[in-house]
């Protein structure tokens, strides 16, 4: 229990003015508690991710009143509780398919080519194991195509039940 009140001391979200410093401050405390043991990672792991699906679920309600808050301010940017908020556009897309240019629709049939053969060809060496002889049909030149180097990261998968 003593080690979870660890983890639970840094609890930002109650604070009102927590600003860059502060959470650097924690990030280095957090490290230290786990560098020594003092705390359990997969305690720590779990609050997290509890936390990021918290704002998932609640972004899209938060971001709606926040905007609504900003704008009642009356200014383009409001400095409040160690941060600055600023209604803005972001993520814009276009979608060029509404166009009706004949050349953009040549050239985006081309790239869907070539991302298909590219992503069949890269199926292809992902089965290579070791390595294969080919030959280039066209020029008769004998080739030696070596397996795909496989990188990874290895990491905590936390599941919330």
């Amino acid at each position: 229990m003593e080690e979870e009140n660890k983890a639970l001391s840094f609890n930002l979200l109650g604070k009102d003015s927590v600003g860059k410093k502060e959470i650097t401050s924690a990030a280095v405390e957090l490290s230290r508690l786990l560098d020594e043991g003092e705390i359990s990672a997969l305690l720590l792991l779990k609050k997290f991710k509890s936390v990021e699906k918290l704002m998932e679920e609640v972004k899209p309600f938060l971001t709606k009143f926040a905007i609504k808050e900003v704008s009642a301010h009356g200014e383009k940017v409001v400095a409040l509780n160690s941060a600055e908020y600023e209604i803005g556009e972001f993520g814009t897309r276009y979608d060029y398919s509404t166009c009706k240019d004949p050349k953009w629709n040549e050239l985006k049939a081309e790239v869907d080519a070539a991302t298909k053969a590219l992503k069949e060809r890269e199926e292809f060496l992902k089965a290579i194991k070791g390595h294969i002889t080919s030959v280039n049909e066209e020029t008769g030149e004998i080739i030696e195509i070596y397996e795909a180097i496989k990188t990874s990261t290895t990491g905590v998968k936390c599941t919330i039940k």
